[in-house]
């Protein structure tokens, strides 16, 4: 005799588990021994030693929001810790492309931006990143120094230094 599921206690082990899934959610295991939500981050986007400590958290989403906040808040005493974050060839993409939008708001050297884009190794988001950002630190030397993307692989990131070229940044 095949054996079959009652169709309410499927349901009811699936509602159990959404809900031991609920309860826990993001809050079961964290670094800083609370629940952490992006909207905390927000709140705090002026507490440099908050958003340091987020930039170093072991989950990639704290990260990104806290490079994100550091760039909002202009504050510049952590270029030093986001810079990190972009040149890290090990970091999560939209954590890097997070830091590359930051480095824009923080005034980072345009000339480092630049390296990080042309380098073949840097993903093609975190590139189309970096086009913006340099072209908002240096208006004035950004279609030089993404020139070297116009013939990018990626046609993405070949249109988005495309795009800013023409336009003069």
């Amino acid at each position: 005799m095949e054996r079959q599921n009652h169709p309410r206690v499927s349901a009811g082990l699936a509602l159990a588990a959404g809900l031991a899934l609920g309860v826990a959610g993001c809050c079961s295991v964290s670094s800083t021994g609370s629940c952490l939500r992006s909207r905390t981050i927000r709140a705090k986007a002026g507490d440099i030693e908050a958003l340091r400590a987020w930039l170093a958290d072991p989950r990639s989403w704290v990260r990104e929001e806290a490079a994100l906040q550091a760039g909002k808040s202009r504050a510049r005493a952590l270029r030093p810790d986001v810079q990190a974050k972009l040149l890290d060839e090990d970091e999560r993409p939209w954590v890097r492309v997070a830091a590359a939008t930051a480095l824009g708001d923080l005034g980072a050297d345009a000339g480092t931006l630049a390296s990080v884009a042309l380098a073949p190794s840097t993903p093609s988001s975190v590139k189309i990143a970096l086009v913006d950002a340099i072209c908002r630190v240096a208006p004035a030397r950004g279609p030089s120094l993404i020139a070297g993307l116009l013939a990018d692989t990626d046609a993405l990131v070949a249109a988005a230094a495309a795009r800013k070229s023409e336009t003069r940044c």
